[in-house]
């Protein structure tokens, strides 16, 4: 309430126009229920109309976000943050807010593909100064880790379906995605052109860094080196070893809206969008020509060989998401579908039994015993001889989990002060003890 109060006698002194705007934008962050909407809200539709706010519409559409959200209007409220993100297009601080604002709401809503994308975004606009900066750093990090995981594991679902359509079909899919390359190619070339236009006309300051400016902040430097990026490496997730080009391009990207949980319910289904994006493509290198039908068909798995290879592919990073969904996040019910998919369709693989422990500990964690006393039966019969099932068998496994580590060092201190007095019986029983009921 004071920060509102004070706010109003700001704009009624009338301060510079800078001042009178921030004030304005920042009175919408302290609104109470019950104030006055349709006036603050006509208000800054006008600011929205004037002329000397083109440049800062982001900060007007974030404004009036705000105020939807106070009145519980999340869906209009994201559309506006949505499109004062598009009306900006320069790297700056107030634009950070914005998009750590959107972060945090698709955050609550699961919606993690989107959140992981704004707090990207965010993170490198906010500055490390801000209150919040190393929760939207962690949350950048894990988020990356998780849609990078579940892109890859919709690439191979996708490519695994390419393989079993006739080769008329899988030609006319790979056709239209040549096209949509070509269609977004030429789309770049003629707004990189308009924009080279527009900037000769009225040369910007600051464009080359040579007068101060630094390159971030102008949008159209910005630009032409992104689509000379492009030229030479296509598109590049931002991750390690990123010049490697091993992955296909049939596929939906990995930061589309519903990418946080489109794996919760995972099974071989195929997704309906493939090839309908030339925004999915991923990794390529510069000596690829992506006009070439032939680079497609090769990623296709139609050999026993490319076909296990894929299966590896999906089970480590099904295994890679089901962890960030348990561990980071919390998210049982998205973890327990990418778990059971290795363990029902690649018990054979090396993940699988590790799978089938995380689901026992999940399970353990969710209160559902019922369901961990089922994982234990599980892994008995599928991995007999994995280490993960002898050590969840031993009846004095929970009582280990929770003090093994304190008789460890008990046992260890022993052993060792018999190992310099030279008693050898209590040496050999202290490691057959540790060897059998502390394997790990």
């Amino acid at each position: 309430d004071d920060a509102q109060d004070c706010f109003g006698k700001l704009i009624r002194m009338n301060p510079g126009y800078d001042m009178e705007f921030h004030a304005r934008i920042r009175q919408t962050e302290t609104l109470a229920s019950g104030a006055n909407v349709r006036k603050a809200m006509g208000k800054l539709e006008r600011m929205l109309k004037d002329g000397k706010n083109k440049d800062r519409k982001d900060q007007i559409y974030y404004a009036m976000g705000n105020i939807l959200l106070l009145e519980n209007d999340t869906v209009k409220a994201l559309e506006l943050f949505e499109e004062g993100n598009l009306a900006q297009e320069k790297s700056t601080p107030e634009k950070g807010i914005l998009l750590l604002t959107m972060a945090d709401i698709y955050w609550k809503q699961g919606n993690y593909g989107r959140a992981g994308e704004c707090y990207s975004q965010a993170v490198g606009m906010i500055g490390s100064s801000h209150k919040d900066f190393e929760t939207v750093r962690l949350r950048s990090e894990v988020l990356e880790t998780l849609n990078n995981s579940l892109w890859n594991v919709r690439l191979q679902d996708s490519l695994q379906w390419l393989a079993t359509l006739p080769d008329t079909q899988v030609i006319n899919i790979i056709d239209k995605v040549i096209e949509e390359v070509k269609a977004k190619e030429a789309r770049e070339e003629e707004e990189a052109r308009r924009k080279e236009e527009g900037k000769a006309v009225r040369p910007q300051e600051g464009e080359t860094g040579q007068s101060g400016g630094w390159f971030f902040y102008n949008s159209q430097a910005v630009e032409r080196g992104q689509l000379e990026f492009r030229k030479q490496w296509g598109e590049r997730q931002l991750e390690d070893d990123w010049r490697r080009s091993n992955k296909s391009v049939l596929a939906t990207d990995a930061g589309s809206s519903n990418g946080g949980g489109s794996l919760s319910d995972t099974g071989s289904k195929h997704p309906d969008s493939i090839g309908s994006e030339s925004d999915s493509l991923q990794d390529m290198g510069p000596a690829i020509d992506l006009h070439d039908r032939q680079y497609y068909l090769d990623q296709i798995p139609h050999s026993p060989e490319a076909l296990d290879k894929s299966n590896r592919t999906i089970t480590r990073n099904l295994m890679d998401a089901g962890l960030v969904y348990k561990d980071r996040l919390q998210e049982y019910e998205l973890a327990e579908g990418c778990l059971w998919r290795i363990v029902s369709q690649y018990p054979d693989l090396s993940e699988a039994d590790d799978a089938a422990y995380n689901l026992y500990l999940m399970y353990s964690l969710w209160n559902r015993p019922e369901m961990a006393d089922s994982c234990i039966g599980l892994m008995k019969n599928l991995f007999p001889e994995s280490e993960y099932t002898l050590m969840v068998s031993d009846p004095d496994y929970i009582d280990n989990a929770r003090f093994g580590r304190h008789r460890e060092d008990s046992l260890y201190t022993v052993t060792y002060q018999a190992f310099l007095d030279g008693d050898a019986v209590t040496v050999r029983n202290g490691c057959e003890i540790s060897q059998s009921r502390y394997p790990k």
